[in-house]
């Protein structure tokens, strides 16, 4: 009696459920970029996996997991702390997930503060004004004169010789962080006025 062979679109359909079991098994891993998110920033978090050809990414809220809108591609740029995971369709069609990250907020650096030396906010030309802050270990110093960073070594004080308004920016160098930074308030400093005296 003749063996029965199966026919062959129905071994290739077989074949194709099995490949798609298969493939759903296998996670999409996600990473990101960074520990997590700095105040007023933001973290991506992407795959490189080069078989997935539609995308949709998901955030856990109080209600279950929700789509992420308009984000349908390999990356994802968030600036909203949670939990994620992707949901793609491979090139063979089959439905894949990803693993879990929690993408966490970061605590901001203290507030540097700007002290000049003297009790003043106005030089006479040709004079200057120590500006100086407090000095915190694992912090990065950069100052800068009307929006312009200074090219001078990070120091707890400048000298300061021209009218105009200087800032501090505290950047954290812990490998904890994303480089969070926080940024002084603005000290301005002005020339006192030449009063002419004139004798007749």
């Amino acid at each position: 009696m003749p063996k029965y062979i199966p026919h062959k679109k129905l071994l290739l359909s077989v074949f194709l459920m099995c490949f798609s079991w298969l493939t759903f098994a296998q996670p999409i891993v996600i990473v990101k970029d960074g520990p997590g998110i700095c105040a007023g920033g933001k973290i991506t978090i992407s795959t490189t996996d080069a078989s997935l050809v539609d995308y949709k990414w998901e955030i856990f809220r109080s209600t279950g997991w929700s789509a992420v809108p308009f984000e349908n591609n390999a990356k994802l740029s968030t600036a909203e702390p949670g939990k994620y995971h992707l949901l793609a369709i491979d090139n063979v069609g089959a439905s894949r997930v990803s693993n879990e990250l929690n993408i966490v907020l970061l605590p901001s650096p203290p507030t540097p503060i700007i002290t000049p030396s003297r009790n003043v906010n106005q030089i006479c030309q040709g004079d200057s004004l120590i500006l100086k802050t407090t000095f915190l270990t694992g912090y990065q110093l950069f100052w800068s004169f009307d929006d312009v960073q200074l090219s001078i070594p990070q120091t707890v004080q400048i000298v300061a010789k021209k009218a105009g308004k200087y800032d501090l920016l505290l950047v954290d160098q812990s490998p904890l962080s994303n480089a969070c930074s926080a940024k002084s308030t603005s000290f301005k400093l002005d020339y006192t006025s030449t009063i002419i005296v004139k004798i007749d």
